[in-house]
């Protein structure tokens, strides 16, 4: 599902910057 790739993708990001 889009959503859930998008929710992937934002946790990533988050995790990424710290």
């Amino acid at each position: 599902m889009l959503f859930a790739r998008i929710l992937e993708k934002t946790a990533l990001s988050a995790v990424c910057a710290g």
